[in-house]
């Protein structure tokens, strides 16, 4: 099975690669844990300290997620599964609203149109982070569970 991470190069794309790779596999379209055998790690740019430790089957690729061409040559294969955590969040998305629109809108596109081209069952993980949420409703600790927030809801 061939995994791809876009964003792989923040901390935590990073993160799930050095977990991935020590585990070795992932439940696929089967149902069943198969071998990793290609993971791509995919981002604008990526530093030493994201490439240190992390030899096969890992692969880096620095580009634009909004490059068609280059995310649908990374989705290239029926046994895929993609994990989409590029994104450009709060403050930077709001001072440069056209980087968020190519990266977000444009870039987050690009890789569902290239797991609906593969014409299977590509599975693809899109994950938000803790900046959806914010402000002064925020507790001072947020759990690993969305339940503690129901009491910090903001009405507008």
């Amino acid at each position: 099975m061939k995994v791809v991470i876009t964003g792989g190069g923040g901390f935590l794309g990073n993160q799930l690669a050095r977990k991935l790779v020590r585990r070795g596999s992932l439940c696929g379209i089967s149902g069943k844990a198969e071998t990793i055998d290609e993971l791509v790690i995919f981002d604008k740019i990526m530093s030493q300290q994201t490439r240190d430790g992390l030899g096969e089957p890992v692969r880096f690729v620095e580009g634009d997620i909004a490059n068609r061409d280059l995310i649908f040559s990374l989705i290239d294969r029926h046994d895929i599964s993609v994990f989409h955590l590029a994104s450009v969040v709060s403050g930077e998305g709001e001072q440069n609203l056209d980087l968020a629109m190519q990266v977000n809108l444009k870039g987050g596109r690009n890789v569902f149109e290239a797991c609906r081209a593969r014409n299977s069952l590509p599975r693809v993980v899109f994950a938000s982070s803790i900046a959806v949420f914010g402000g002064s409703a925020m507790p001072s600790v947020v759990s690993d569970t969305a339940d503690d927030l129901r009491s910090h809801q903001v009405h507008v």
